[in-house]
């Protein structure tokens, strides 16, 4: 019995003849998506200081029992500086607010924003350290102010009364949330002064914390 055995004419190379398969480090080269590229993040602006400040002031609703009048529009001009002591507030943004009674005494109300509520707070302590001070010619002399219980959401408060003959002039000043209020009641006699800022403080912390 004979065999007969066929071959083409390109050589019997196996090296050649076939293609070796890919790699399994190759074929994750080519099949492999491209990652994809993380999406830059941007820092969220803070909220505007003059929203803020404004947001932080009392209202004709919050003062609605004080039977109060606006003395023009809010001030938001001059400089946040407080006669007592001649004592600046500070503050990238400010709002002073001015209301009237029938009696004829004064309601203030400056707002400013702050960096540090604690540090914010002991410049005003230290500022008012001094025994006397003159404002429209008339010399005041500086006195300890209320006493106030804790109100909600403030981190920090001060007080004192500022008396002259025939006038006093007490302010609270609170802080939270990065700004701080000072309120200020100017009346005849120290029993008003006193019993309206008293009265008024907790309005003012509820303005000052609100929408924190």
């Amino acid at each position: 019995m004979s065999l007969l055995a066929a071959c083409s004419d390109r050589p019997n190379d196996l090296y050649t003849y076939y293609d070796d398969p890919p790699s399994s480090e190759q074929a994750a080269t080519t099949t492999s998506a491209p990652l994809p590229v993380a999406a830059a993040t941007t820092t969220p602006a803070g909220p505007d200081p003059d929203e803020v400040v404004e947001r932080a002031s009392m209202t004709a609703a919050d003062l609605v029992a004080e039977e109060v009048l606006p003395v023009g529009a809010p001030d938001t001009t001059s400089s946040a500086t407080l006669p007592d002591c001649k004592l600046p507030l500070g503050g990238e943004a400010h709002r002073k607010t001015t209301w009237k009674y029938a009696s004829g005494s004064q309601l203030r109300q400056s707002v400013v924003t702050v960096e540090d509520e604690g540090q914010a707070l002991q410049k005003v302590r230290d500022g008012v350290k001094c025994k006397t001070f003159q404002s429209d010619n008339t010399t005041y002399r500086v006195e300890d102010g209320v006493t106030l219980g804790a109100l909600s959401g403030v981190t920090g408060q001060l007080s004192w009364c500022a008396t002259a003959p025939g006038k006093v002039v007490c302010t609270v000043v609170l802080v939270a949330d990065g700004v701080l209020t000072a309120v200020t009641v100017e009346a005849g006699t120290a029993t008003r002064a006193r019993a309206a800022v008293t009265r008024i403080a907790p309005k003012a912390a509820a303005a000052l914390t609100r929408g924190a």
